[in-house]
C-alpha cells in the first residue's frame, strides 16, 4: 500500500514545428523515489488539427493526465498520426530515459523549470529531427500510483461494458435487417446509383422507389433475379423497387431494405455516403416488370440451401483431392531424388 500511495510527477508537453509541420504531444510519468519513470508515449503529427482537437494553451496546464492518455489512444486508434516520425521521436526518448540522462531531466521537472526543459528537450528532439524550431508548452501534475492503477482498471472495465453494449447493439441490428413477412425471400442486392441526381443514402425514406441489383454471386440471387428477370447473359440488371426499411448500425454503416415484389425483398448494407437512382414511373415505365408468381418459397429456400451445401462439399472434395495429387507427386520426385 505504501509503494501505491508515493507520489509520480506527470509531465504533460505539447511540440509543434511550423517550418517542419511537425505537430505532437508527449507524456512522462516519473517515479521521484527511484529516477526512473512509470509510463511514458508519444505521438506526431503533420496536421495542426491533431493539436487542436486537445485543449488550447490557456487550458493545458488543467488537463488531467487521464484525459491526455485517452485522448493519445484515441488519436492512434483512428490513425491521426504520422508514424515515422512518431517511431523515431518515440526511441530517442525512450533511450534517453532509460540511461543516466533522467537524472537531469527529473530534477528540472521537480522544479518546474521551463526554460531548462525547452533546451533539454530541443537537444533530444534535435537527435531525431535535426535542428529545427520548435515550440514546447509544458505541464506539471501530481498523481499516485494507486491512482494509476485505479484508472486503468477502470478504462478496462468502461472498454468490456463498452464492446459488450456494442455486441448487443450488433445483435439487434441484424435481427432487425432480417425482419420480414412469413413466407418471404430476403436476397442481397445493390443500389443503382446516381451521383448528380440520385437521393442521399442518409435522406432515403420508406416508400421512395429505387432501383436495385440483385446479387447473382450465389445460387439463391441467381434463382430470384432469373425469376424476375432480373438478370442477362450473367449480367444484373436494375429493376423498380419500394424502400420499406431504412436503418443506421451501431458503426455508421446503413442497410435498406426493399420491396421487389410480394414475397421477394432486397437488402442493402453501404457504408459510404452514396447517392442512389430513384425509380420514374413516368420516365421508367419501360423498366417496370410485372409481378411473377411465387412459388413456394419455403420449399425453393430449402433447395437452394441444400444445392449450395452440395457446391461446397464438392469444391471441399476438389481440394482434397489436388491435395493428395500433390502429395503423391512430391512423394515421387524424392523417391526419384534419392
Amino acid at each position: 500500500m505504501a509503494y501505491d500511495s508515493k507520489k509520480l510527477l506527470y509531465l504533460k508537453t505539447r511540440f509543434s514545428s511550423e517550418a517542419k509541420g511537425i505537430f505532437g504531444v508527449f507524456f512522462i510519468m516519473f517515479d521521484p523515489g527511484r529516477n526512473s519513470y512509470e509510463k511514458f508515449d508519444l505521438l506526431a503529427s503533420h496536421f495542426r488539427e491533431f493539436l487542436n482537437s486537445l485543449p488550447g494553451e490557456s487550458q493545458w496546464t488543467g488537463l488531467n493526465w487521464q484525459t491526455l492518455e485517452e485522448a493519445i489512444v484515441k488519436a492512434r486508434f483512428n490513425s491521426q498520426f504520422t508514424d515515422n516520425i512518431t517511431r523515431d521521436l518515440s526511441r530517442t526518448m525512450e533511450k534517453t530515459l532509460n540511461t543516466a540522462e533522467i537524472e537531469m531531466i527529473l530534477p528540472l521537472v521537480l522544479k518546474q523549470d521551463i526554460e531548462n526543459l525547452d533546451k533539454t528537450f530541443h537537444e533530444i528532439f534535435r537527435k531525431s529531427i535535426g535542428d529545427i524550431p520548435i515550440t514546447f508548452t509544458f505541464a506539471f501534475e501530481e498523481t499516485t500510483l494507486k491512482d494509476v492503477k485505479e484508472q486503468e482498471e477502470k478504462r478496462k472495465k468502461d472498454y468490456q461494458t463498452e464492446q459488450q453494449e456494442l455486441k448487443e447493439q450488433l445483435e439487434d441490428f441484424e435481427a432487425k435487417k432480417h425482419e420480414l413477412p412469413e413466407n418471404s425471400a430476403l436476397v442481397d442486392c445493390f443500389f443503382v446509383l446516381s451521383p448528380v441526381k440520385g437521393v442521399i443514402i442518409s435522406d432515403l425514406k420508406a416508400g421512395h422507389q429505387i432501383f436495385v441489383k440483385i446479387d447473382i454471386a450465389n445460387n439463391k440471387g441467381q434463382y430470384f433475379a432469373n425469376l424476375v428477370n432480373a438478370s442477362s447473359e450473367g449480367e444484373m440488371l436494375p429493376i423498380p423497387s419500394v424502400v420499406e426499411k431504412v436503418g443506421k448500425g451501431p458503426t455508421g454503416e446503413y442497410f435498406v431494405i426493399t420491396k421487389i415484389q410480394d414475397g421477394i425483398y432486397g437488402r442493402i448494407t453501404e457504408t459510404e455516403p452514396v447517392k442512389i437512382r430513384l425509380f420514374d414511373p413516368e420516365k421508367d415505365k419501360d423498366l417496370l416488370r410485372k409481378p411473377v408468381d411465387m412459388p413456394d418459397t419455403k420449399e425453393i429456400l430449402s433447395d437452394i440451401d441444400v444445392k449450395e451445401s452440395m457446391d461446397k462439399s464438392s469444391k471441399l472434395s476438389l481440394v482434397v483431392i489436388g491435395i493428395i495429387i500433390l502429395a503423391v507427386i512430391v512423394i515421387l520426385l524424392l523417391n526419384y531424388v534419392v
